[in-house]
């Protein structure tokens, strides 16, 4: 599982992405993210718990669970209003 550290700067590189302005930062507890009127936290989620691996916190009611982190940042950009077009836009590959 990612590090608190870790997690905090690709959520902030996926911020950037979506065009969101905001902010993650690892804390004891996981990860706070302040972005769109909005704070979200991200911690790792029980061992006993899995597949689920993170809980995505609006403190509005029960945690979603994550059980990957493909779902968590979908999750994240659902709920920031992010732009699907941009994350469509990058392509990750072998360079050469």
């Amino acid at each position: 599982m990612a590090s608190g550290n870790a997690l905090a700067l690709l959520i902030d590189d996926s911020l950037r992405l979506w065009g969101v302005d905001g902010r993650a930062t690892a804390d004891g507890a996981g990860v706070r993210i302040a972005a769109a009127g909005a704070t979200l936290a991200v911690r790792a989620a029980d061992p006993a718990a899995r597949p689920v691996r993170w809980l995505l916190d609006d403190g509005a009611g029960r945690p979603d669970a994550c059980p990957s982190v493909v779902v968590l940042l979908r999750l994240l950009r659902d709920r920031l209003g992010g732009d699907r077009r941009a994350a469509r836009a990058l392509r990750v590959g072998a360079a050469g």
